[in-house]
């Protein structure tokens, strides 16, 4: 699948598959390290990570000061996050998309929180 025309972040499987590649993280610290600080800043403040410039120009300079272990400590988190986020949304689909369970699943929630509560 390719990325979304018009700019904005790849698919997240693709996005696992670069991180996941040696070369490519390799390639994306030297990338990282050989930017200017506006140039930096203004990824950050486009990313949405940010809200005002000296949040994102203090975030470029802390980047700037990471070494390669922490850059790749930072990557293998973040595949951790992503791949936590996928799973979560394939679950929130399945539920969603089968009504009869997700309300199944509310009447148990209730029962348990009426019987903690005391009144079952």
């Amino acid at each position: 699948m390719a990325p979304p025309l018009g700019g904005g972040a790849p698919p997240a499987d693709m996005m696992a598959s670069m991180t996941a590649d040696p070369k490519f993280m390799e390639n994306a610290m030297n990338m990282m390290r050989n930017m200017d600080e506006e140039t930096m800043t203004s990824m950050m403040k486009q990313s949405g990570l940010v809200k005002t410039d000296d949040q994102a120009r203090q975030m470029a300079k802390q980047m700037k000061g990471m070494s390669d272990g922490q850059v790749k400590m930072m990557m293998k988190a973040a595949n951790v996050v992503q791949a936590g986020s996928r799973g979560f949304a394939k679950v929130r689909d399945a539920v969603t998309s089968r009504s009869f369970l997700l309300i199944s699943l509310l009447v148990l929630l209730l029962a348990l929180l009426l019987r903690y509560l005391g009144v079952m």
